[in-house]
């Protein structure tokens, strides 16, 4: 390396520093408000455990519940990987692929293969941070008046010296039923995925010599069942140092795995005698390592007795998941959900460190207790609360303040901010007074009504100021079938002309389902609208087109145009993605 080289100097807003999915998605939600953005990833392709070279799926709180899944950035990313791809639930290069295009398209300085080594602090602020690039022996030092650490293991935040949690709590440290008597080390172990093949011939398989040995059933902690699905349990390392024994815990891994394969092949009766290994993964999927300390810690009981929270900002509702610290060698269950009965906010104060005064923390890293954590952990999860503090920064730039001030002064426009591209927060609703459709009257040129329930899908619901539906509520205008309703169209319409430049709609894309994630469903989702046109009425009460929307498979949308005045706007919608009716959950309007 060029150690002795001047480093090269890089001035943003804002630096972020690993490039998971919640690192992405912070950059990106920052970088389209005009922050200037650094996103800084020491792997040579993003997404972390939702990359190629770890391979888990992107799952969140809709496996139990319905209505919940996350959507604004986290979203766009699943629609353009269903778009683009062939396969869904792997990660491979195409994914690696969409998620770097996405982060250079919003216009993030992008520095991969770059790892942090230092950094100078003022006070308890960091003022750059200094990171080596393998590849081309730079030195870099990144200096931004807001820090977010995604790094996954709180690589940054332990540098500045901030205060961080590992291990397990007793249980009366937050009184947490789940928690044992007494802390230990513990934490939860790490897994390493493979992929098979079916080659259509018979294909031998011989056994590294350095890999386990498992000759019976009873040997593996649970009962294969599916060649072609993750094998999650093929985990390890929960009760070593998964920062400080990475490498032992991979080398004992890539035992584990291989010996699994070998038992597959040649030691019981799986089918699979034309199958071969395609693809290991490169770099275990750590589940836990250190936990940032903020103004709050999530803990067990925020997510089995949920209360509203003000400073709410995100959500989960994937069950309380911790592990057999054992992992493969459990003798007895490895794994135990607990379930929970609804999903249940994430409070600001989670997001920020307590000490480090212009550190946001995103990702796996976020303020919770270990049994929390075994809930917030989860890639969906953890990229919702990426775009929280991807606006929450952009909003510190605004406003020139830390991330503990503008929770305390700002947090209804953090939230709003939120919903506005296309977030949602439990309890929180659009009330956005910039939004001129919220004083509008909405007409439509049909609605579906449900022949069993009676139900109304009426047009009026695209401005309740609820972008999604909840239970025995589907909260969506429905068109009548297009084959009676060949072009239908909704109305907006004001008492006095109105300047606007600019309208969002946002399209259903099946998040009332649950387990979408790990459904191999490609392409664009049927139930989305493909094309349509955006129209204004003028003086003379003919209507003019002023955008439009071609060949669309994303939820939601942004249509530029033009300022106008007018007293009415017409969205038609020409053709969905093959569902026979039009459906629209949200319409705002705006003058930007």
């Amino acid at each position: 390396m060029k150690g002795s080289a001047k480093p090269i100097e890089a001035q943003a807003d804002l630096v972020i520093v690993g490039g998971g999915i919640a690192g992405c998605v912070a950059a990106v939600a920052a970088a389209r408000m005009g922050t200037k953005t650094v996103l800084v990833q020491n792997r040579p392709v993003l997404g972390g455990n939702a990359s190629s070279e770890v391979g888990l799926l992107m799952a969140g709180a809709d496996r139990d519940f319905p209505h919940v899944r996350e959507t604004g950035i986290v979203e766009e990313i699943d629609l353009l990987n269903r778009y683009h791809n062939h396969e869904v639930q792997w990660r491979n290069c195409i994914s690696d692929a969409t998620l770097e295009n996405l982060v250079k398209e919003a216009g993030v300085d992008l520095y991969l293969n770059t790892h942090i080594h230092a950094l100078q602090m003022q006070g308890q602020s960091i003022r750059w941070v200094t990171g080596a690039q393998q590849a081309t022996e730079r030195i870099f030092q990144f200096e931004a008046p807001v820090f977010v650490d995604a790094t996954g293991d709180g690589t940054l935040l332990a540098m500045a010296g901030g205060a961080f949690m590992t291990g397990t709590e007793a249980r009366s440290t937050f009184q947490e039923s789940l928690a044992p008597e007494t802390a230990s080390d513990v934490m939860q172990g790490s897994t390493l995925m493979y992929r098979v093949k079916d080659m259509g011939r018979p294909v031998a398989f011989h056994s590294p010599p350095w890999a386990y040995c498992f000759p019976s059933a009873d040997d593996l902690p649970v009962k294969i069942r599916f060649l072609d699905k993750p094998q999650l349990w093929i985990e390890f390392g929960a009760r070593l140092d998964t920062i400080g024994d990475a490498d032992a815990i991979r080398e004992e891994l890539l035992k584990i795995l291989y010996g699994v394969w070998d038992h597959v092949k040649n030691h019981g009766d799986y089918g699979a005698d034309n199958y071969v290994l395609s693809w290991v993964g490169s770099v275990p999927g750590k589940r836990e390592s250190r936990r940032g300390v903020g103004d709050y810690i999530l803990n067990e009981n925020d997510l089995t007795h949920p209360t509203d929270l003000p400073d709410a900002v995100a959500y989960g509702g994937w069950p309380i998941d911790v592990h057999n610290p054992d992992g493969f060698y459990a003798r007895h269950k490895w794994l135990d959900y607990t379930h929970l009965k609804s999903i249940y906010p994430i409070p600001y104060r989670c997001y920020y460190s307590r000490d480090i005064t212009n550190l946001f923390l995103a990702g796996r890293i976020v303020s919770a207790s270990h049994v929390a954590h075994g809930s917030i952990r989860l890639i969906r999860t953890c990229g919702i609360g990426g775009q929280a503090v991807g606006t929450a920064a952009a909003l510190c730039r605004k406003y020139g303040m830390t991330p503990r001030a503008l929770g305390q002064e700002h947090i209804r426009e953090l939230q709003q901010e939120l919903l506005k591209h296309d977030g949602f927060i439990p309890g929180i609703r659009n009330e956005d007074p910039r939004d001129l459709a919220r004083q509008a009257r909405v007409s439509a040129s049909s609605a579906f009504r449900d022949a069993e329930t009676g139900y109304l899908f009426a047009a009026d619901k695209v401005i309740e100021g609820l972008s999604r539906g909840r239970m025995n509520d589907e909260n969506l205008w429905i068109s009548a079938p297009m084959d009676e309703d060949r072009e239908p169209w909704i109305v907006l319409e004001w008492e006095a002309p109105v300047k606007l430049n600019r309208v969002q709609l946002t399209f259903d894309t099946m998040v009332r389902e649950q387990r979408f994630f790990d459904r191999p469903v490609l392409g664009p989702l049927p139930t989305c609208i493909r094309n349509g046109r955006l129209e204004v009425r003028d003086d003379s009460g003919s209507w003019r087109t002023v955008a439009r929307m071609d060949d669309n498979y994303l939820r939601h949308r942004l249509l530029i145009f033009a300022s106008v005045a007018t007293d009415a706007i017409r969205f038609c919608v020409e053709e969905t993605q093959g569902d026979p009716h039009a459906r629209l959950y949200e319409v705002r309007a705006y003058k930007e």
